[in-house]
């Protein structure tokens, strides 16, 4: 009852509570199944109806797994009569009565179980039709006729899209990629996929993004607890506990991050956030689901890393002068020895005194998926994924595969708000093995501008030129802060605000990449919002 609002949500809103975020993104994925589900298409002999019948509602418009099941179909009809000139002038104003939206109950034992009660979800669209619009205009006091309904002046309306990270039961998307998949992975750089962005990339981008979001949900993050920094579900159950129960993956090994930083017995002693060298930081995921592989058009071996969370971690990231790294190839002057940070390498390769390092805990699992999958005809994409630490360690990890192992299949990372990770020799070797990297990144988070900076043509001073006052770039190179920035970039734009951690925050992410669907209902509305708001 709290989180129905029993107690008008005290002490759930500021700051938000998780589980009341998962049950408002289950709801808002309620309405936008209203809206998958409308014919929008004024062509259509069906328009202003619903696409799909009532019994496959749900599953036709990507929510399977909910454990509702639709009752009735719901319809508005506007009050507005027009004359006959203008009903036969335009098709949207003919449509007086539209499909608004639907009922459904929950009928899923489990589902009832864990909310504590059955649920009657009644969900609304939002406006369609041009009777609608109209209706909206329409700001009056007194009774209405047919459901028309008066609308109260409001200052402003902020409108965003609903994103289905954190959600409680995900299913795979119903987009077909097929032959396509490897536009999709990056094989060309994702050329004219980006700019306006792609509606079937966007949705894979999210979906690794629920992945990352997953290895978050499972991380023990109280210190006072005995299972601080490990994983708190079994691995057989991960993903279905952390809400992904429908994905098609199965998680085949956990994954553990050690930090190379050896503090005095008192530190240690004093604070159980820099107790624990060797963290759980993220997991191995493979598509088993031949419904999934089909629609996939490959098996897909997920590789999802979590951000920063213990103490160590937090000083590993200010290690952040550069580091070399162990090269096959001698270093020259046209190409110099690759470089990473220092704190992040640090991280990939120090081992535990129980555990292995990192680098190769995913080394064994990738080579074992290799020899399970690789000869059963399928084609196999790896996809290194992860969040601000957790998108710097996928960089490196699709680093050491594409360099450890001869011929790996396409190996692709989609970073969120990651840092950088190293100098311009080490992205050239990278882009040289084949390894794409699609970074996503708002452009009010300063993490993702930081370590280090970039030297450009303004700060390059030619031996021929007279650029007075400008720092020679050998010189900038000594300093061991010359970093570069790597792969494709996909640049969503948040609110500007003084908090660093609401515009790093993965969730923010999503909702903002779900902003750039070219199909999203919400787009106009919030467009016409934030003009009205200047």
């Amino acid at each position: 009852m709290d989180y129905q609002g029993a107690n008008n949500w005290d002490g759930l809103l500021d700051p938000l509570d998780d589980t009341l975020r998962s049950e408002i993104v289950r709801y808002g994925e309620f309405v936008q199944a209203a809206y998958t589900c409308f014919d929008f298409d004024p062509s259509s002999a069906s328009y202003a109806t619903c696409r799909f019948p009532k019994n496959s509602l749900l599953r036709r418009s990507g929510l399977s797994c909910t454990g509702y099941r639709v009752t009735r179909n719901l319809h508005a009809t506007s009050g507005i009569l027009l004359p006959r000139w203008a009903r036969t002038a335009s098709t949207r104003l003919s449509r007086r009565s539209s499909w608004i939206g639907y009922v459904a109950v929950c009928q899923d034992e489990d589902e009832i179980a864990r909310l504590g009660r059955r649920d009657i979800v009644v969900a609304f669209r939002g406006t369609a039709t041009g009777l609608e619009k109209r209706n909206k205009m329409r700001v009056a006091i007194g009774a209405t006729r047919h459901g028309s309904l008066p609308t109260p002046r409001r200052r402003s309306q902020r409108t965003t899209c609903s994103t289905s990270s954190g959600s409680s039961t995900q299913c795979p998307s119903s987009v077909r990629i097929g032959r396509r998949w490897m536009d999709y992975q990056g094989a060309n750089n994702w050329d004219g996929l980006l700019d306006p962005l792609d509606d079937t990339l966007r949705s894979e981008i999210v979906r690794y993004g629920e992945f990352v979001q997953a290895a978050y949900t499972c991380f023990d993050f109280d210190p006072s607890s005995a299972s601080y920094a490990t994983c708190r579900f079994p691995k057989n159950s991960l993903l279905r506990r952390s809400g992904l129960s429908c994905t098609g993956y199965r998680v085949t090994r956990n994954l553990h991050a050690t930090s190379g930083i050896l503090l005095p017995r008192w530190a240690r002693t004093a604070s159980t956030r820099l107790s624990r060298r060797s963290s759980w930081i993220g997991y191995v995921a493979v598509c088993q689901d031949e419904d999934e592989i089909a629609r996939l058009g490959r098996r897909d071996i997920v590789v999802a890393f979590r951000g920063t969370a213990t103490g160590l971690e937090w000083l590993e990231n200010l290690r952040a002068t550069l580091t070399h790294l162990p090269c096959p190839f001698p270093p020259s002057s046209s190409q110099p020895e690759p470089m990473v940070e220092r704190g992040f390498w640090s991280l990939f390769t120090s081992p535990g005194s129980v555990r292995r390092c990192l680098r190769d805990e995913v080394r064994d699992e990738i080579a074992r998926l290799l020899d399970a999958y690789g000869g059963k005809g399928q084609p196999l994409s790896l996809t290194f994924t992860g969040h601000s630490l957790g998108a710097a360690l996928a960089v490196l990890t699709a680093y050491d595969i594409t360099t450890t192992f001869q011929d790996p299949p396409m190996v692709t990372v989609v970073s969120f708000g990651g840092p950088r990770v190293g100098n311009a020799s080490f992205c050239r070797r990278l882009e040289e093995r084949g390894a794409k990297v699609l970074r996503i990144v708002n452009t009010q988070d300063i993490i993702t501008k930081v370590p280090g900076f970039v030297i450009d043509d303004r700060n390059v001073k030619e031996e021929d030129g007279n650029n007075e006052g400008v720092i020679p770039s050998w010189l900038l190179s000594k300093t061991g802060w010359v970093y570069a920035d790597i792969g494709r970039e996909l640049r969503v734009n948040g609110r500007r605000t003084a908090n660093v951690v609401a515009c790093h925050d993965l969730s923010v992410y999503l909702n903002l990449v779900n902003q750039l669907s070219a199909e999203c209902p919400f787009r106009s509305l919030a467009t016409q919002a934030m003009a009205g708001q200047r």
